[in-house]
């Protein structure tokens, strides 16, 4: 298989379930080295992202949450946590990829900002932060 191949594969099970950077690693060579094998599951994120619709993130409290910053910040994160795990991530370990829709994220109504607990120092859940104290006018 192709590496597009596995691209495609993955990308649609993205729209079925969670892919975690350890399948990526896993789908390539054995014999590839370490800094080549993490350059290139972050080569495969950025694809994966550049397919519209697929979000990096992480698990927080039993909820995905989607990684905040442009593209560039997110894989630049990922190359430095896949840095410091030193070897393929495991199961959970780093992030995760989906197409969920109901991954968490920052929002704005009328009334409030609400950030979710995996986008804050909160430990309770959302903090909802009133008009005119979330910095917009």
């Amino acid at each position: 298989m192709d590496r597009d191949e596995v691209l495609r594969g993955f990308a649609a099970e993205c729209g079925e379930d969670y892919v975690g950077l350890w399948q990526l690693a896993r789908a390539l060579p054995a014999d590839l080295p370490r800094a080549a094998r993490e350059e290139e599951v972050v080569s495969m994120v950025k694809a994966l992202l550049g397919m519209g619709g697929i979000r990096l993130g992480q698990f927080h409290d039993g909820e995905f949450c989607a990684w905040n910053g442009a593209q560039s910040e997110q894989l630049e994160r990922l190359r430095g946590e896949l840095a410091a795990l030193g070897r393929d991530p495991d199961i959970g370990e780093v992030a995760w990829l989906t197409r969920n829709d109901g991954a968490a994220s920052i929002r704005r109504t009328r009334d409030a900002v609400i950030v979710p607990a995996c986008h804050s120092d909160s430990e309770g859940g959302a903090v909802v932060i009133p008009p005119g104290l979330d910095g917009a006018d």
